[in-house]
């Protein structure tokens, strides 16, 4: 499929991609506007990781940073990572 409209955020993204340093860049927005469909496209056999939140309108009070905390913990052990990563939280 072909991205259609998002000249600027493309932009952005590849600026940061093609930075010398490491970027930890973060997509937010409205539900089902495309973010993940964006990264996934743009990135395509680029990204070694990435990983989609939960909505915090289906989920509210302290189990949700519980669930995100789970959620992520997931997402990076599906990934066959060449560095390690430390991950230091309280539930």
């Amino acid at each position: 499929m072909k991205i259609i409209g998002r000249q600027t955020e493309i932009k952005e993204l590849e600026n940061l991609y093609g930075n010398v340093h490491s970027e930890f860049v973060v997509l937010y927005g409205r539900r089902r506007v495309g973010k993940t469909f964006l990264v996934n496209e743009l990135f395509r056999d680029r990204v070694t990781f990435s990983h989609t939140a939960l909505s915090p309108i289906e989920i509210e009070g302290k189990e949700l940073m519980k669930m995100q905390l789970q959620n992520f913990t997931y997402s990076l052990l599906s990934v066959n990572l060449t560095y390690f990563c430390i991950i230091n939280y309280q539930v």
